[in-house]
């Protein structure tokens, strides 16, 4: 997404090893760049799991994840995944364990109704919230909003990102047009 403010970048990966194996990779990349903030990070966020398929749509995921502020940090969680054309629904709780111990639960829900034969409209909520376990405090929060128009496997249209961070809860808006593609 291009903002008024920063740009947001945001990459997500999900392979089978093997058509018929219970587990699979899933790689999930975010970059946020300010244009001009002094006083704004740019943050990268760089999760690598193994997931484990229990049920239809429920996996068991464990791995490590970069993140710029606090470097390395091992979690483990499950996932819940629900997708169809018109509908993407997933909830994933987890805990990390470094450097401190936190909860952190991610949820995005997708409708993508079909408004003719080529084109759909799509629409994306996308939440996280990060509480460190050990000093019972906020640490990160947000809210992503799409909202627009799909042809073939491209999707055009205004993005609006809220993010909250520390206890303080300062935070910061971007308004913008986002692009996204399927491979």
């Amino acid at each position: 997404m291009f903002g008024n403010k920063k740009v947001n970048y945001l990459s997500i990966l999900n392979v089978r090893f093997r058509e018929d194996s219970r587990f699979s990779y899933f790689g999930v990349m975010t970059i946020s760049t300010p244009y001009h903030d002094e006083n704004g990070y740019n943050e990268l966020v760089f999760s690598n799991a193994i997931t484990y398929r229990l049920k239809t749509k429920l996996f068991v995921t464990s791995g490590l994840q970069y993140h710029f502020l606090k470097g390395i940090v091992p979690y483990f969680g499950l996932q819940y995944l629900f997708a169809n054309p018109k509908w993407l629904f997933v909830l994933s709780p987890s805990i990390a364990f470094l450097p401190n111990t936190a909860f952190q639960s991610v949820s995005i829900l997708e409708y993508k109704p079909k408004l003719s034969k080529k084109l759909r409209l799509y629409t994306r909520f996308q939440g996280i919230y990060n509480f460190n376990l050990e000093n019972g405090l906020h640490e990160r929060s947000l809210v992503y909003l799409r909202t627009g128009l799909t042809i073939k496997r491209t999707s055009l249209g205004f993005g609006f990102n809220l993010d909250f961070y520390s206890p303080s809860i300062s935070k910061q808006q971007n308004l913008g047009i986002f692009l996204h593609h399927l491979l």
